[in-house]
């Protein structure tokens, strides 16, 4: 786990890196699309070196009930599959893709419908792994988080 020193803040952007390796970046959704009322949610694996490929980069997230689902739903075994960050650039990486009113009755008692909290994990070849921690909340919108403990 890392201290708190590698926690930054701007413009609506959290970050949590390690001095050396990779950084998770995440910016809430400000787009809807109007017609159907969805949210797409990404978040943003940054190499923060500037003279070295970190390889083999992973990304996973704990597995709840919540996440289940989504990965059910869109079949998937991890949030990224192995690949390669070129220095001082970045990969983006899907989520899950939301109603902003998911909070009906037929989500009432499912996993979408509860709140949920998780923790994202990257890895790399010849890295430190970095962690962030989200909250779900389906009477939200945005409906993710980043928390910061």
């Amino acid at each position: 786990m890392f201290s708190d020193r590698f926690f930054a803040c701007t413009s609506g952007t959290a970050t949590l890196a390690s001095a050396e390796s990779s950084r998770i970046v995440y910016k809430p959704p400000a787009q809807t699309s109007v017609w159907r009322s969805m949210r797409d949610y990404y978040i943003e694996v940054r190499n923060c070196s500037t003279d070295r490929t970190i390889s083999s980069v992973i990304v996973t997230w704990d597995e709840t009930a919540f996440t289940r689902s989504i990965d059910k739903k869109l079949s998937r075994d991890c949030l990224l599959s192995p690949t390669s960050i070129e220095p001082s650039s970045s990969v983006s990486v899907f989520l899950f893709r939301l109603k902003d009113d998911i909070r009906t009755e037929e989500n009432k008692n499912s996993e979408l419908g509860r709140e949920s909290t998780f923790t994202i994990r990257v890895s790399g070849n010849g890295t430190n792994e970095s962690t962030a921690r989200f909250r779900y909340e389906p009477d939200k919108i945005p409906k993710l988080r980043k928390l910061w403990r």
